[in-house]
């Protein structure tokens, strides 16, 4: 039991440090701390720009694509249009057909589309039996009122 206080009474005895030393010490540790920080804070600044940088040409790139895509719808439109698809056809040797040089073929069991006839829309005609509606919000409810006091009236026996 001896060895064991005596092992205690050196582990908690005071260290023969100076308290300039110690002073170092606190500031060698207190800079590393620091520099640790910095490294961890400039590490995160660098990931950040990276990303930020890659994002912007990324967004530049879209940009590009959706201008070389308008660019190309714009090309296929002049290259859809009548002018043009007449000059391409003349330029290998199709001409414009004369009614002389038109034949029509007859094929069985086809039924060509139809255009649907629909019958004119006439203006509604008033039945002269039939009367305007003209009833009021009031005079609908005194109405309700007075069937409801009538049918309460028959259950009672009046």
């Amino acid at each position: 039991m001896a060895k064991k206080q005596s092992w205690v009474k050196h582990a908690l005895q005071r260290s023969q440090w100076q308290p300039q030393r110690e002073v170092a010490t606190l500031a060698i540790l207190g800079f590393i701390i620091l520099l640790i920080l910095g490294g961890v804070y400039l590490s995160q600044v660098v990931n950040e720009a990276t990303t930020n940088r890659r994002l912007s040409d990324l967004i530049d790139q879209r940009d590009d694509l959706e201008r070389e895509n308008e660019r190309l719808r714009a090309e296929i439109a002049r290259f859809k249009s009548v002018p043009n698809l007449q000059t391409r056809a003349e330029s290998i040797g199709f001409v414009p057909a004369d009614r002389g040089q038109l034949e029509y073929l007859l094929v069985e069991g086809y039924q060509p589309p139809r255009v649907d006839t629909v019958a004119p829309i006439a203006p509604p005609q008033q039945d002269p039996n039939i009367s305007t509606y003209n009833e009021t919000f009031g005079a609908w409810l005194s109405r309700q009122w007075n069937n409801f006091w009538r049918s309460v009236n028959e259950l009672l026996g009046g």
